[in-house]
């Protein structure tokens, strides 16, 4: 597989105990000061107090303490907001859940958002899954046994409606239909990553998709066993790692020993089912060192960080740190 320069994003902190109109702007904005490539949020429309531990910034220990309700700002209208006080960065989702938006709306969403920022996008999607899902697939109206289906001919429309020349589109699946749909202003491609782990997934991704971001639990030794299933896969398309991204969407803490790393991380850890910790950036400089050097040894070019810490003003500082200590030397 082709080395290539890593880059790195950062999580807004667009739920959790941290979410605010305000830290989303400082976050985007510092961001951008300090050189990562781009800033990223996740995608729900229905977020229980059950998801509450599901965090993009912050801590389980942070969440208790607060107590505040389970904001989560919508993706795309944050990523808008977030363009208009932006310059360069790229925006990112990780990632939409795809089937529960009709694809010609979110095709006009994501077009007009690449049209008002020169493409400035990196638009991940996944099926979703889990109780919490499953119910928001409910709430929808959407068949959750459907889903990969629905995903096929979402990915397939959102694609020709976006990126061809033609004045009009038509199409006739299973699940949508429509002819001569005119979509303007059109805009530069941008790149769709998919997000999951399952062999479909893979195999989804090398034919639909220009990148691959998984996340939870996603070890050194899970790349190296599935990387290969994704190479044969992206050569029975006539493609190959030189045109696409893989990625990881995980956690960073810098800590100065490994014993306040795991004072602050273990808890949320457990609440998340994290035995393994070797997938996430938390630890030392030299930790985090180590394990990138892994990372890219086996192929991957991109990482999304969801910063963790009890504090807000600590995670604002392990921004500021990992941009200084840590991204010159793989950037």
């Amino acid at each position: 597989m082709k080395l290539v320069p890593v880059k790195f994003g950062a999580r807004l902190p667009q739920d959790g105990p941290f979410a605010s109109k305000e830290n989303i702007v400082l976050v985007a904005k510092l961001a951008e000061e300090y050189g990562y490539d781009s800033v990223w949020v996740h995608d729900h429309i229905h977020w229980p107090y059950e998801s509450k531990y599901h965090l993009s910034a912050g801590t389980k220990e942070a969440v208790d303490n607060l107590g505040n309700p389970p904001y989560l700002y919508e993706s795309l209208t944050t990523l808008a907001y977030v363009a208009g006080l932006t310059e360069r960065i790229k925006l990112g989702t990780a990632a939409i859940i795809a089937p529960l938006r009709h694809p010609l709306i979110l095709a006009k969403q994501l077009s007009t958002l690449a049209a008002l920022t020169d493409s400035r996008l990196i638009i991940s999607v996944c099926l979703g899954g889990g109780e919490d899902i499953m119910r928001e697939y409910q709430m929808m109206n959407v068949p959750w046994n459907k889903r990969g289906q629905i995903m096929e001919e979402s990915l397939k429309i959102i694609r020709e409606v976006c990126f061809s020349d033609k004045e009009k589109h038509s199409f006739r699946g299973k699940y949508f239909k429509f002819e001569d749909f005119v979509m303007f202003p059109r805009c530069k491609p941008f790149p769709i990553w998919y997000a999951g782990r399952s062999v479909e997934a893979l195999e989804r991704a090398a034919r639909l998709a220009d990148g691959w971001i998984p996340g939870l639990n996603q070890t050194v030794n899970r790349f190296k066993k599935e990387l290969p299933i994704l190479e044969s896969y992206l050569k029975k398309n006539g493609r190959d790692f030189t045109t696409f991204t893989v990625a990881l969407e995980t956690f960073a803490y810098i800590g100065e020993t490994e014993e306040e790393v795991r004072e602050v991380t273990s808890t949320t850890f457990k609440e998340r089912g994290i035995s393994d910790p070797s997938w996430t950036l938390c630890g030392t400089i030299q930790d985090i060192n180590r394990r990138l050097e892994a990372f890219k040894d086996v192929g991957v070019s991109y990482f999304e960080l969801k910063f963790m810490a009890h504090t807000f003003d600590k995670i604002i500082k392990d921004i500021k740190v990992f941009a200084r200590d840590v991204m010159p030397s793989w950037t």
